[in-house]
């Protein structure tokens, strides 16, 4: 059985190499496209302080203060 050594159908390694980076290039900005908006949606907003949380709110947007409750001041 007699093998081909040079065979046009395989591309050269700069070539592949090239095809490679592409291709991960092109998934990656896919991925990171999607998973954008995930990400955006569960990590809550902060305002930056060093608290690190964000105030709790009613159901008409007023604060809420641990004040307001009984027994709590």
């Amino acid at each position: 059985m007699a093998q081909l050594s040079g065979s046009s159908d395989v591309p050269d390694m700069g070539r592949r190499q090239f095809m490679n980076l592409l291709m991960v290039g092109t998934g990656m900005t896919t991925v990171l496209g999607a998973l954008y908006p995930v990400v955006k949606y569960f990590i809550p907003p902060s305002t930056g302080g060093s608290s690190g949380g964000v105030t709790a709110k009613d159901a008409l947007g007023n604060d809420v203060l641990v004040s307001d409750f009984p027994g709590k001041s």
